[in-house]
């Protein structure tokens, strides 16, 4: 609920002369506690709300400027090759066989392997990760947090506890 109507203030705003400090600063408000408008990865709606936004100064606005800056580097491409993380609906086989590709690389066994391609038609996936820290952490935690790195990056919702 919370991300359509987010989606809709978005794209509502008027990034005309006389409006575009408003909306900007709502921009930057929005972006001060996130990388990207919508999910963990950039999506069609940062490239489409930077063509927007782009013809403005927005020197003035610090996390606005730091997203615009890091969306025109990775460029639509990487919101293509995302497939529209978080976002629903159908996707084409080839990102949905990239995405299964990353969340089961480097695992020794795949339980529900036709679930997870199932799911990942749809949606992205929700991946929860907890452990019990027996003392300060090392570098043994490295490990799942590569594997976290690739769940990330196939565009899983990722949830991490850490319990002492």
């Amino acid at each position: 609920m919370y991300r359509a109507s987010l989606l809709r203030s978005l794209t509502r705003m008027e990034f005309t002369t006389a409006d575009y400090p408003a909306s900007l600063r709502s921009l930057d408000l929005h972006l001060s506690s996130r990388s990207y408008l919508l999910s963990n990865a950039p999506s069609s709606h940062d490239t489409a709300l930077l063509s927007r936004v782009s013809p403005h100064n927005i020197a003035p606005f610090p996390h606005v400027t730091r997203w615009a800056s890091h969306i025109a580097k990775v460029g639509p491409t990487a919101a293509e090759s995302a497939g529209e993380v978080g976002m629903s609906g159908p996707r084409s086989p080839e990102v949905v066989e990239a995405k299964r590709e990353l969340i089961c690389r480097n695992l020794q066994e795949t339980v529900g392997d036709a679930r997870i391609t199932e799911v990942l038609k749809e949606r992205g996936l929700r991946v929860y990760w907890g452990t019990a820290t027996t003392g300060k952490p090392h570098i043994a935690y490295f490990v799942p947090m590569v594997k976290i790195a690739d769940f990330l990056k196939a565009g899983c919702e990722v949830s991490i506890l850490f319990a002492d």
